[in-house]
């Protein structure tokens, strides 16, 4: 079965399409405790990035990268 919802990119807000490159990555909200060994709890949201746009964090969400897809 298919992925088919939409995702939009956090970077640059535009729809990211199956038959682009992107990134998945984790979304936290930075003003709680985080660390990098972070386990993923329930509620933890995932984003797709293009590849180009990834960043490590954007106001106040941090992102820790799952996986690469090339496509």
């Amino acid at each position: 079965m298919s992925d088919q919802r939409i995702h939009t990119c956090p970077g640059c807000g535009q729809p990211v399409r199956p038959d682009e490159d992107y990134v998945v990555a984790l979304e936290h909200d930075a003003e709680f405790e985080f660390t990098l060994h972070q386990t993923r709890r329930d509620g933890s949201t995932e984003r797709r990035f293009h590849v180009e746009h990834f960043r490590r964090r954007l106001g106040g969400r941090v992102f820790t990268l799952v996986q690469v897809q090339d496509t």
